[in-house]
Order: C-alpha cells, then structure tokens, then sequence
C-alpha cells in the first residue's frame, strides 16, 4: 500500500524496502527510501539510524552521515 493510501503502512513498507536495498550494497536507493521516510511522519528518525544495527552498511558512507545531520 503506498503512503498515500496507507501513512503507516505505506511509510513501513519504504523502511523495509530501503533495508532490502541496504543489504544488497544498493546504498543510493537505500539512502532515497529513508530521506524519503525521514520527510514524511513516521516512525523513523534519525536518532533510530544511529543506533539500528540494519543500517550498518550504510555506516560511513559520506550521504548517510549527512542525511543524518539533515534530519537530526
């Protein structure tokens, strides 16, 4: 369901679809999904990013550290 039918289910499904990409080293789509989910209302926060295990892939690469600070 997307977001615009779903707001919360529709935000979880792009969490998960960013952590699918995650794991398979697509950090650019990945890094997409979650400034997209970022700027929306959900669950996510930057806070949650920095502290999940999930997202340790993308853990030093330079567009996640300044997403992070984008959204902090």
């Amino acid at each position: 369901m997307p977001v615009s039918k779903d707001a919360m289910y529709g935000a979880q499904f792009e969490f998960d679809l960013g952590l699918v990409h995650a794991m398979v080293g697509e950090y650019d789509a990945a890094l997409g999904r979650i400034e997209y989910v970022l700027s929306i209302s959900s669950m996510l926060s930057a806070a949650l990013l920095r502290v999940d295990p999930r997202w340790d892939p993308l853990r030093g690469h330079p567009s996640f550290d300044k997403l992070l600070k984008t959204f902090e």
